[in-house]
């Protein structure tokens, strides 16, 4: 959502083939065909093991803390008011 992230042309256009690769099924080809290490077969364990990693932790929210605002002026003065709004 809006990170501010910035392409230039060369790069834009990267990325584009880069995403038009992935939406023909022909990015691992293109990188088995560049790169040696991509010929070698992606063992199950390494698989699992690199996606545990990659996995977010979602973790439980706490919530809402109540809390109250320690006051002990007269409802007279701005402290005093707010107070009175909020507790």
């Amino acid at each position: 959502k809006r990170q501010g992230r910035g392409f230039s042309a060369k790069g834009a256009g990267n990325l584009a083939s880069i995403i038009s690769a992935r939406k023909n099924g022909t990015l691992l080809e293109a990188l088995r065909a560049e790169l040696p290490a991509f010929e070698q077969t992606i063992v199950p364990e390494f698989k699992g093991a690199v996606r545990a990693v990659l996995k977010k932790i979602n973790r439980p929210s706490i919530g809402v803390k109540m809390g109250e605002i320690a006051n002990y002026s007269s409802t007279s003065s701005p402290m005093g008011q707010l107070k009175k709004m909020f507790g």
